[in-house]
């Protein structure tokens, strides 16, 4: 069999609307029909802007994750240096009122 007859056979085809759970089973001239009365066809454009805003919303909230950790470490670090700061303020006027 060549490789023109397997591909027209061939029920292994890529289909474009399988990322939206759409699945199409299937030799190439039962494709070319379906993509044809395909209802998915409509929606592309609108699932399309979908994933993109999805994919836009998922780098905004790695992001603000990254900061949120970024600034939960630096709030340690204040209330440490904030515990610190109180203890030798304490220390100072336990000396003060011994005198």
């Amino acid at each position: 069999m060549n490789l023109e007859a397997h591909l027209k056979e061939c029920e292994h085809i890529k289909y474009p609307h399988s990322k939206y759970w759409h699945t199409f089973n299937g030799n190439q001239d039962m494709y070319e029909t379906h993509l044809g009365t395909c209802h998915f066809k409509s929606l592309k454009e609108f699932l399309q802007a979908r994933e993109k805003c999805f994919h836009e919303i998922h780098v905004v909230l790695a992001w603000k994750v990254q900061e949120n950790h970024s600034l939960s470490s630096m709030l340690g670090k204040v209330s440490e240096n904030t515990d610190k700061l109180m203890k030798s303020l304490e220390l100072k006027f336990d000396v003060m009122d011994k005198k």
